[in-house]
């Protein structure tokens, strides 16, 4: 009769070496400018412009014009 014999198995732990890495910290200052401020500046004018032309009834003066 054949003998059987079980054998335990216990398993290694690997060790796996921790992993760091140095992390850059990076700023950015944004200056604002008075080129900015007078592009900031036209853009809202225009915006008032178009939307006074939007509400305007230009139908009358389309007929003046005939």
């Amino acid at each position: 009769t054949p003998i059987i014999s079980t054998v335990q198995q216990t398993t290694t732990p690997i060790p796996t070496p921790t992993i760091t890495t140095d992390v850059l910290t990076v700023s950015t200052a944004v200056l604002e400018s008075n080129a900015l401020t007078v592009v900031e500046l036209r853009v809202s004018k225009l915006e008032k412009d178009m939307s006074e032309l939007k509400t305007v009834n230009h139908s009358f003066e389309a007929l003046d014009a005939l």
